[in-house]
């Protein structure tokens, strides 16, 4: 089974020190799937990867692609209150060049699971299943403590096992259309 993580986000420092979350958690995409496909769309000034280069543990498995300003404002139709990261249409061009068999859509600030909790997730599932993960609550102070007050990068493997064992699992029980179970999905 082969399984494509499809990332996006903009070099805009969204939430706080994003370029050390996004190490952390492009690192573990690349060893937890197949392909990682990341779409930076819309970065005013270059993509976030050039900033992160030096600190990922590349393998073969990362692919790059670049939307910048003027081709986001032409695929936007050139609207000036569109989305600043336009998620769906970056999203969408990842799911198009991804190879998987199955494809994870996820965010730049998420630590992901090992391969074999994946794995059996989906082998658990029939095959016209759409699965959500629940995403842990970890901020940037929780990685700090745990490391220290240093940035290990290199050790992110250990970062991951500590968080899925002293974090929770966030649920979020409200919906966006009241009687429609997949309204918590935008």
């Amino acid at each position: 089974m082969k399984i494509t993580a499809v990332i996006i986000s903009r070099n805009d420092n969204y939430g706080g020190h994003l370029a050390e979350r996004a190490t952390y958690a492009i690192n573990s995409a690349i060893n937890t799937y197949d392909e990682v496909i990341y779409v930076d769309w819309n970065s005013e000034t270059y993509s976030l990867l050039y900033d992160i280069k030096d600190n990922l543990q590349l393998k073969g498995n990362l692919k790059h692609f670049v939307i910048p300003p003027q081709a986001a404002s032409h695929l936007t139709n050139f609207d000036p209150y569109a989305q600043k990261c336009c998620e769906v249409l970056a999203r969408n061009i990842g799911i198009r060049r991804a190879k998987g068999d199955y494809i994870v859509s996820t965010n730049i600030d998420i630590i992901h699971p090992k391969r074999e909790d994946i794995e059996k997730v989906i082998n658990e599932s029939d095959g016209n299943t759409f699965i959500t993960l629940s995403r842990r609550e970890v901020t940037w102070d929780i990685i700090k403590k745990f490391h220290g007050g240093e940035l290990k990068y290199q050790d992110w493997k250990s970062l991951r096992d500590y968080i899925y064992i002293n974090s929770e699992e966030r649920h979020s029980d409200e919906k966006t259309v009241s009687g429609d179970d997949y309204s918590i999905i935008n």
